[in-house]
């Protein structure tokens, strides 16, 4: 076996070979001398071909007569080195071959230019490129911009890949006039979606916003009003007519929170004050002063919000009979019998309740406990949605892969999937990440092993589908031990919805009273609903008030209402005959006229003020609003001379139309279409250059490179937060955050836009398709699983930050029912993606996946060239040059059937011209013909069995994909590694990658190394490296230039 460093020559050799002759780089003398040594190897064993006026293969060694010359062509001297290092050059057929002796020397030179080069000297952040959106990252900008996925993108035109083969390459990217038109038509249709406040800001929507006269605005606003009460109408039994007690229930309540001592001449004056019987409301506040302190003390965990009560909870409610006995002894029922009733989704409703725990240091196991609620067990089924154990180091330990020592109970568990075999993943397009689940059947008790450094426990609990109309349940999670559950435990969760009221005294009196006298949509509610609310609620109830003020226009209303009352509007007309909007007043109408009198003159001025001021409050709101959106939407402050041009246009437009939504909508047109949105235009920290014509970004602009190289989108709020206060640089913030947005479900960008492209499987979506004839088991619905399962294992490696390896080879696969039955795997049920453990080689890893296979394949037949070539070019980086014109082959050989795979091709080797790349591709392609041409396993091909022995050039045999799989992991182990690192720096970069920018990856395979290959060690070393954090200077040129 090859020493590590000689298995990584052929990658790093040309580019050292390119160092001796560039201009901005000091060469040494012993460099020079040892070149000189070297230097007659290549005339004697190369120049019959390359030499003179010969140029095969396009190479020709009397080209380089300068620096300048051997800088240009280095990907000449990759192809130089790899095919000297394998033999393939030169060709069999010279009778004069290098000696071992020559070889040696050749790559011992090369393995001292490695060790010894002084990197510092060619370090060079790259050429400073213009880079707009890509369609996919226009798309997820959007999306997080407006929190709607609506892919306006779509309709643009493809984007060109360049550089590392990736379509954010800034060398690929144009700019012709019908992408113009695109962005604009985007643009005007993402604005109609925004739906403008002047309280809640801008909010878009699925569907367009309504539009409304400008006068009709208050409509819509007292529309939400109305939403808001009934939203909590919503949440309560029916209003029960039997009651009576409604004029009473309030005042009492209020009175005996606010005077528990009260005494019986307060209670009696008061009830005269409210015109109320004062022996009936007498009854009722000395009721609920009795009840008043045990419910204050009692341990009442259940919580109101989108959960509502059994309807056969009511409390027989009769006059003058309510004591404080019977009030508490409903509050014990009420408190254990709340029932789920919004509709479920998937397996489980959603939201449900937050079960969680802190874990001390010293703790060892964590109990579950899962009991019903007194009313047996038959339909008591709970998931747990995201069931995880945070760890001290930021990372996470999910419920379902721990060890459960002890388990108490007969319900079933399931780990994986649900019992009809669903499992708990969420796969919608790729754009989710895999998520685990518990489902469990009361009544259980749970105890498992916590992991090292565990910190906390959190999930989120609901009823199992099947049993939301009658199952009822309490959980209970501990890091000390609990008995087996039985009855209602009173430190238990129960389930509450997303609306989190405080348990304060008005709250839960209002739970007791609207459950006791069946409180809902009638007079008065409202009023009780007010003293019951929450801070978060009672701040969203008054910006709903303040909006319908807004949407009334009442102080201009007044001003015109006042100019018509008094008969004045022939002094404001045009000439149209209409009234002109308070903006186009003409400045000598504004004051008063002076025929007018001194009464309607000064009543004229006051009011004409008033509307000016509302207006003026108005206008600043929804400016204000714009200017928020245009920093999210520039990802960086907006500078004063973009803030006047975004005031100018909702200026104009206000005063075009008098309507605010659509001046708004025109505003955010401008800034969608705006170049600091549509490209990546970034800036340099104010005096950070480090002297060689380069400076470091500003945080803004390495929030965007950070966010658009790990989610392909905007930065968050918090990248935002750090760029503002100038943190964002720093060494340990930066790679804090590089590991919160690999965890992020957003990083499932890295599989479908990184992974995809660089392995190539997105090529089954559009140009691979399979011979629907020969393969009618080939459907859409495969195709997509084939999808899913690749960008599903990518991001389940990049989120649980597993070793690169694995794409080599895994012991794990995502698959569902139909896929499974593709591949031959038994025992998977059901629709949806999951997670199986492998028991043979046969899957598991990239080079065995399906939609690999796919993309490798000719619509009709497997092509061991184009796998080989895939093995060879895409995982370990081989040179692969394009086929030479002008070849002829025998086609009568190619359609022999009695012929194996491997005969057939072998009629590439009979032209010297073709064997050169042959005899190095196609060895690598056999190992896969076990896989036909939509990756099922195969052993024969037609009636003769498969060969899938590969004899590779200048290496060992490789016999099948197994054998493949584990020489790729061992000898070609650093070739992956080294490949991988330039893919993805040449993707974080958006640029073709140069030989300065080989030292990055070097560094970045080092640091992979160090870390067990994990993928957030590569992460974390581009985002720290020089070409990352800095850009060129204006006016400087890059080594290569």
């Amino acid at each position: 076996m090859r020493s590590p460093v000689r298995a990584t020559t052929f990658f790093l050799g040309a580019v050292f070979l390119g160092f001796l002759f560039a201009l901005p780089v000091r060469v040494r003398a012993d460099f020079k001398e040892g070149y000189d040594d070297v230097r007659p190897i290549l005339v004697k064993h190369c120049n019959d071909c390359h030499g003179g006026k010969k140029r095969k293969g396009g190479l020709n060694f009397d080209d380089f007569q300068s620096e300048k010359d051997v800088m240009i062509h280095l990907q000449k001297w990759f192809s130089v080195i790899d095919q000297v290092e394998t033999g393939v050059m030169p060709p069999d057929d010279r009778e004069l071959r290098p000696t071992e002796e020559e070889v040696k020397k050749l790559t011992a030179w090369i393995e001292k230019t490695i060790a010894e080069f002084d990197y510092e000297s060619v370090k060079d952040p790259g050429p400073a490129l213009l880079r707009r959106l890509t369609r996919a990252e226009y798309d997820n900008t959007i999306r997080d911009l407006t929190g709607v996925d609506l892919r306006p993108a779509r309709y643009f035109s493809a984007d060109g890949a360049g550089g590392e083969g990736f379509d954010n390459n800034a060398e690929g990217m144009s700019m012709p006039p019908m992408m113009v038109e695109k962005y604009f038509e985007a643009a005007r249709d993402i604005s109609r979606h925004a739906d403008v406040s002047r309280v809640d800001g801008i909010v878009f929507g699925a569907d367009p916003a309504p539009t409304l006269p400008p006068r009709a605005y208050h409509v819509r606003a007292e529309r939400k009003l109305t939403d808001f009460y009934n939203d909590f109408f919503d949440k309560l039994p029916p209003y029960n007519p039997r009651t009576e007690f409604e004029p009473y229930l309030l005042p009492a309540m209020k009175l005996a929170l606010e005077k528990p001592e009260v005494s019986h001449k307060e209670i009696y004056d008061f009830a005269l004050s409210k015109k109320l019987m004062p022996g009936v409301f007498y009854r009722w506040v000395i009721a609920f002063t009795g009840a008043a302190e045990d419910i204050k003390t009692s341990r009442w965990d259940t919580h109101y919000g989108h959960w509502v009560l059994d309807p056969w909870l009511e409390l027989q409610a009769r006059r003058d009979s309510v004591t404080a006995e019977e009030l508490v002894a409903f509050r014990d029922d009420f408190a254990a019998k709340v029932r789920l009733a919004v509709p479920a989704t998937a397996h489980m409703n959603k939201p449900g309740l937050e079960v969680k725990t802190d874990i001390a240091s010293d703790a060892e196991f964590l109990y579950l406990s899962v009991g019903d609620m007194d009313d047996g067990h038959e339909f008591d089924r709970v998931v747990l949605h995201d069931p995880k154990i945070a760890l001290e180091n930021g990372g996470v330990a999910y419920l379902g892969d721990l060890e459960m020592i002890e388990k108490q109970g007969e319900g079933a568990i399931h780990r994986e999937k649900f019992p009809d075999g669903k499992a708990f993943v969420s796969t919608a397009s790729g754009k989710e990440p895999v998520m685990r689940g518990f489902y469990v059947e009361a009544p259980a008790l749970l105890k498992f092993k916590l992991p090292t450094g565990a910190k906390s426990f959190t999930a989120t609990a609901g009823m199992e589908k099947s049993a939301e109309e009658k199952g009822s349940v309490q959980v209970y999670a501990s890091t000390d031990e609990i008995p087996f559950p039985k009855g209602k435990h009173t430190h238990s969760w129960f389930y509450r919805g997303p609306g989190d009221f405080a348990v304060e005294e008005a709250k839960q009196w209002w739970g007791v009273y609207s459950s006791l006298v069946g409180y809902g949509k009638s007079a008065g509610a409202q009023e009780m609903i007010d003293v019951s609310l929450s801070d978060k609620d009672r701040a969203r109830l008054e910006s709903i008030r303040r909006e319908i003020e807004f949407a009334k226009r009442q102080p201009i209303e007044d001003f015109f209402a006042f100019v018509g009352k008094k008969k004045f509007a022939h002094l404001l007309k045009t000439r149209e005959g209409e009234l002109p909007a308070l903006a186009d007043l003409p400045a000598d109408q504004r004051e008063a006229p002076a025929e007018l009198p001194e009464p309607d003159r000064k009543q004229w001025n006051d009011l004409r003020k008033s509307a000016e001021a509302f207006q003026s409050e108005m206008d600043t709101r929804v400016k204000d609003a714009l200017l928020a959106f245009a920093e999210r939407a520039f990802r960086r402050p907006v500078g004063k001379d973009d803030a006047q041009v975004v005031a100018r246009v909702y200026d104009d437009s206000m005063a075009a139309t008098d309507d605010f939504q659509k001046a708004a909508q025109l505003a955010i047109q401008s800034l969608l279409t705006h170049p600091r949105f549509l490209f990546r235009l970034e800036e340099e920290a104010p005096g950070s250059s480090d002297g060689s014509g380069a400076s470091r970004i500003d945080d803004y602009a390495l929030a965007s490179r950070l966010s658009y190289f790990l989610w392909s989108s905007m930065p968050d709020d918090t990248l935002m937060k750090l760029a503002k206060e100038d943190r964002l640089h720093d060494a340990e913030v930066l790679e804090a955050q590089v590991r919160r947005l690999l965890k992020d479900p957003k990083s499932v960008s890295l599989a479908d836009q990184f992974a995809a492209q660089w392995l190539g499987f997105r090529k089954i979506l559009d140009e691979k398709q399979p011979d629907s004839k020969l393969f009618p088991t080939y459907t859409p619905e495969l195709r997509d699983a084939l999808f899913q399962e690749a960008v599903m294992t990518f991001d389940d490696i990049v989120k649980q930050d597993r070793g690169v390896l694995e794409i080599l080879d895994s012991k794990t696969a995502f698959l569902n029912e139909a896929l499974a039955k593709h591949y031959g795997i038994p025992g998977v049920e059901g629709e949806q993606m999951r997670r199986i453990e492998l028991t043979t080689d046969q899957r598991g890893g990239f080079p065995t996946m399906g939609s690999v296979l796919v993309a490798t394949s000719w619509p009709e037949r497997t092509s061991p060239v184009l796998r080989g070539k895939w093995l060879l070019d895409v995982l370990i980086g081989g040179a692969v040059p394009p086929p030479p014109e002008g070849v002829k082959i025998d086609q009568k050989k190619l359609a022999d059937n009695t012929l194996t795979k491997k005969q057939r091709l072998a009629v590439h080797s009979t032209d010297p011209n073709c064997a050169v790349c042959h005899d190095r591709i196609d060895p690598f392609g056999f190992t896969l013909e076990n896989f036909d041409a939509i990756g099922r396993f195969r052993a024969k091909e037609g009636e003769l069995p498969v060969d899938s022995v590969g004899e590779l050039k200048g290496g060992p045999r490789v016999e099948g994909f197994a054998e493949l799989k584990r020489y790729l992991k061992t000898d070609k182990r650093d070739a992956f590694l080294h490949q991988i690192s330039k893919k993805l720096l040449g993707f974080a970069l958006g640029r073709s990658l140069e030989y300065y920018d080989e030292t990055v990856i070097r560094e970045a395979v080092a640091e992979l190394e160090a870390d067990g290959d994990r993928f957030s060690a590569l992460a974390v070393a581009i985002a720290k490296s020089y070409p990352f954090q800095y850009r060129r200077e204006k006016g400087h040129l890059t080594h290569a230039e």
